[in-house]
């Protein structure tokens, strides 16, 4: 449940490029709220940088904000290797920063991934891609 401000961005979907572009906008929103940042947004979740997880626990803890990442059109990451990846790591890093010991201020990470193809989300029950069904 979300309670009082969120950092929200919305991603409509052409390929893994374009939601990566979203995680780095979301991270990097926060800049001016949150100067004293340890990590470059734009790195996180690269091998120079700290992990997804590290960096959406770390923002929201800075903000005291709900993080909320929009993915529409989330099928189109389905068919490659990149696109199963990066929802991986944001499952992953939603599981950290929503299970993360010091939330006391109830802050979480959202993502809310949107299909508007009927055939990806039957596609979605029946494949390796159900542990993903919770993102």
């Amino acid at each position: 449940m979300l309670s009082g401000k969120a950092l929200v961005v919305y991603a409509d979907l052409e390929t893994a490029k374009t939601a990566r572009a979203a995680v780095e906008r979301l991270l990097s929103s926060v800049s001016g709220k949150s100067p004293g940042l340890s990590f470059d947004p734009v790195k996180a979740g690269r091998r120079n940088g700290v992990s997804l997880a590290e960096a959406f626990a770390e923002v929201i803890t800075q903000t005291g904000m709900n993080a909320v990442l929009i993915i529409d059109a989330v099928e189109k990451l389905f068919p490659s290797k990149a696109g199963l990846v990066l929802l991986k790591n944001l499952k992953a890093a939603r599981d950290w920063a929503d299970l993360r010991p010091d939330n006391a201020g109830g802050t979480y990470l959202h993502i809310l991934g949107v299909s508007s193809s009927k055939a990806a989300r039957s596609e979605e029950h029946t494949s390796e891609l159900q542990s993903l069904h919770s993102i």
